[in-house]
């Protein structure tokens, strides 16, 4: 409960990050599809940096080093809190103001962005060297991390936006924090404490034997190309369906949400929609969606809305599932990680 919960809080804690920056500089920008896409392949690249600190960490240091190290980090961190634009920052006006968007990212949210989202591969790693009966097979943990991030993005615009002007959000938004980084400390004690010692080749019932060995550049290609598709899907369906069929507010939320409940579905216990369910309805939705894309039909609009997304929910089930199903011993954990933020950020 410890370590789902303290996975479930991170997860909340980026994706209210993300609409909370994005409300703070829509003043500035707008709300276009380029702006958003910005901040996503920004949130993107920084979840691909954080992956890439948990697996050094994995690698280099002992179990007690890494918990110091990281606790240490989350503090150095907490200074540059609360997240707030600078009152002399604006963009320009004769050019693209994507690199100034990306320069505020880095200042602003980059440093807690970056400590929280690292928090998922090694928070797991940990939970795998306890003696617990589940760990064996820690990434069941990420199913909590995914619903954490559907349970804020859909929060936010319902419940969060409604009740908070945006001073107040950033102020709840550094609480939050803090109550982060002490679960991040017990789970941290919790794994020095309750550490087993069960050889690290064990694996779940789940998990084939092709996963013990270590992974080769073709498996993690396949890792790659398995998040590059549905992430990729998730962008083009947003833009398209905001800027080809009806410029609908908070419309990026339903693409997103649905995103994160396939990593939810995927790495669950036992999957509500399996692999090959999922394989059949993308079948049954490409026939349709190819023809609409090549009569650029866009009329019923909301007809259409719903098959794009409907064929994108198909598509990152299926191919999440075949993640998940080919997912490596704990061991392998924070590369497996690494090479699912890399087909992010591709």
């Amino acid at each position: 409960v410890m370590f789902a919960s303290t996975l479930f809080m991170s997860a909340a804690l980026l994706f209210f990050l993300e609409p909370m920056f994005a409300k703070m500089v829509l003043p500035y920008l707008g709300g276009s599809p380029a702006v958003w896409n910005t901040c996503v392949v920004f949130f993107q690249a920084t979840m691909l940096v954080g992956s890439i600190y948990a697996h050094v960490l994995n690698r280099s240091l002992r179990l007690e080093a890494q918990v110091v190290l990281h606790v240490l980090l989350l503090g150095v961190v907490s200074l540059t809190l609360p997240v707030v634009i600078p009152l002399n920052w604006a963009p320009p006006v004769d050019h693209t103001p994507v690199p100034a968007l990306l320069g505020l990212l880095l200042v602003t949210v980059g440093p807690p962005f970056f400590v929280v989202s690292a928090t998922a591969p090694l928070v797991q790693h940990w939970f795998s060297q306890t003696d617990h009966h589940a760990a064996a097979d820690p990434y069941v943990l990420y199913s909590a991390s995914n619903l954490g991030s559907v349970t804020a993005l859909l929060a936010y615009p319902f419940v969060v936006e409604r009740l908070w002007r945006i001073s107040v959000q950033g102020t709840l938004w550094t609480a939050g924090y803090g109550a982060f980084a002490l679960g991040i400390l017990l789970c941290g004690l919790a794994a020095v404490r309750f550490r087993g010692a069960r050889p690290q080749a064990v694996v779940a019932a789940s998990v084939d034997d092709l996963a013990i060995a270590p992974p080769d550049w073709r498996r993690k290609f396949h890792w790659l190309f398995l998040s590059l598709v549905p992430s990729s899907l998730m962008l083009a369906v947003t833009t398209f369906l905001s800027t080809d069929i009806a410029a609908v507010p908070l419309l990026w939320v339903v693409p997103l949400t649905l995103y994160l409940l396939s990593f939810v579905n995927a790495f669950s216990r036992k999957p509500l929609i399996s692999v090959s369910a999922s394989n059949r309805a993308v079948r049954i939705a490409m026939l349709p969606i190819t023809l609409a894309l090549i009569m650029g039909v866009v009329r019923p609009a909301g007809l259409v809305m719903a098959l794009h997304i409907v064929t994108l929910f198909a598509c990152a089930l299926a191919l999440h599932g075949q993640l998940a199903s080919d997912r490596p011993v704990p061991r392998h954990l924070t590369t497996f990680y690494l090479w699912i933020a890399l087909g992010g950020v591709l």
